[in-house]
């Protein structure tokens, strides 16, 4: 007389008891996805044109989509400055009057090595949804990297905190962060931890989204698409956000457009 236990949660973490006590969650599945919030495009180090992952992404039937190009300061993915972002956005605006699917604007910022943003107040003030990313200087020592990281929360900006490890699956580890102390803080600032879809990331992977899931902080399920075709990996992010035990109600884009506006509202 116990619950099913889906196979993504038979690892031996207590998922028998809570079987016994009749607790198993309701896991996230594909079909809770209303939208993908970390795309990229020419603009930056994507493939393909903004209109062109809009159409793919209706062909997913999404609801929403958000383009979220790197900044400046990684010049190896050609991030891009304050006024190409302004300039940008002119055309996620006629995009939006052509097609029925909200078109957000956004960014994938770096995090400097300060914990500062790599784009200026004004420009992020007029985005919809910014996540924000360590890509570079990540062997700092685990104090420091777990500070910088915090200082971007900190700046009240951030809805997302991209691949929030670092790791690259066969080519780098994590870097040293304390998730502990970053999860604290995302759940003070309402900044979503990212479950990074791409088959090279995976990141958050089960372990960590276990770790976090014991404080209120929501999730957000990304493919990183540099191309039409990457939207496909959601299936892997979902499939890990299941091994960590999430359910729908703290993933963000299961939200309908309203929801999800409401809550990047900072």
């Amino acid at each position: 007389n116990m619950d099913y236990i889906p196979p993504e949660m038979r690892e031996d973490r207590g998922e028998i008891e809570l079987a016994l006590q009749h607790r198993i969650p309701e896991l996230i599945s594909l079909n809770d996805i209303k939208g993908d919030l970390h795309l990229h495009t020419k603009e930056s180090d994507g493939l393909n044109t903004t209109e062109e992952m809009v159409n793919a992404a209706l062909e997913k039937r999404y609801e929403y989509i958000a383009m979220t190009n790197h900044t400046k300061n990684l010049k190896i993915a050609h991030g891009i400055g304050d006024q190409d972002f302004i300039k940008y956005f002119d055309t996620v605006d006629k995009l939006n009057q052509k097609y029925k699917i909200k078109i957000l604007k956004g960014a994938e910022v770096d995090i400097l090595k300060d914990g500062s943003l790599d784009l200026k107040d004004e420009t992020l003030g007029q985005m919809d949804c910014v996540i924000a990313s360590v890509h570079m200087n990540i062997s700092m020592e685990k104090e420091d990297m777990t500070q910088r990281v915090i200082n971007a929360i900190k700046t009240g900006k951030v809805n997302i905190l991209g691949h929030p490890t670092g790791r690259l699956i066969n080519k780098r580890s994590s870097y040293e962060i304390e998730l502990d102390e970053v999860s604290k803080y995302c759940e003070k600032y309402k900044t979503a931890l990212e479950i990074n879809s791409s088959p090279e990331r995976l990141d958050l992977n089960d372990e960590n989204i276990l770790k976090t899931s014991k404080y209120n902080v929501y999730y957000s399920i990304n493919t990183d698409s540099h191309n039409i075709y990457g939207y496909d990996f959601m299936e892997l992010g979902v499939g890990t956000a299941r091994r960590g035990w999430l359910g729908k109600e703290k993933v963000i884009n299961t939200m309908d457009l309203n929801g999800l506006m409401k809550f990047l509202k900072k």
